[in-house]
């Protein structure tokens, strides 16, 4: 008579085999075309704390190193913003390159996101310290008409203020 004995290792492998389809099944909910409260979530989460929270950490580093970088001539009028100076932006032009790049994965990989706006207000941001205008003022056009968040809009025509 042949016995089979079952090891503990086996059980715990089988509850393992049983999670996989549920962790799919929850994975694959989450388009971010559906509108359902798990893909609202998932794509909120991700958009926050992965992408646009390195493009706003790259963004006020490359702003602290061009304010750093400056010489105020105090016989004038004090700028209130920096001014543009490709020249001088060329120091941090990697970091801005980052920036745009992570900014534009919020917009084309979580478009459900409720951070959206923030996003594109952060790439629109960045392409005016790049000196890419034209491609700034569609962003912040785009924002101040499609855009949800009432704060963000105001803060798309302030910066479309800034680039005319």
């Amino acid at each position: 008579m042949l016995r089979l004995i079952v090891k503990p290792e086996d059980i715990f492998v089988r509850k393992k085999l049983v999670l996989i389809p549920i962790f799919c099944f929850l994975f694959a909910s989450c388009s971010q075309f559906s509108n359902s409260i798990t893909s609202k979530s998932w794509h909120n989460i991700n958009a926050k704390y992965n992408a646009l929270w390195i493009a706003k950490v790259n963004y006020e580093f490359v702003t602290d190193t061009l304010f750093s970088l400056r010489n105020e001539n105090y016989a004038k009028v004090l700028p209130v913003f920096l001014p543009v100076d490709t020249l001088q932006n060329s120091v941090v032009s990697a970091e801005i390159e980052e920036v745009v790049q992570k900014a534009s994965r919020v917009a084309e990989r979580h478009s459900n996101s409720k951070y959206l706006d923030e996003a594109y207000n952060l790439l629109g941001n960045a392409r005016i310290i790049k000196g890419d205008f034209l491609n700034a003022a569609e962003v912040f056009k785009y924002v101040n008409s499609n855009g949800s968040n009432q704060f963000q809009k105001h803060a798309a025509l302030i910066s479309l203020m800034r680039v005319y």
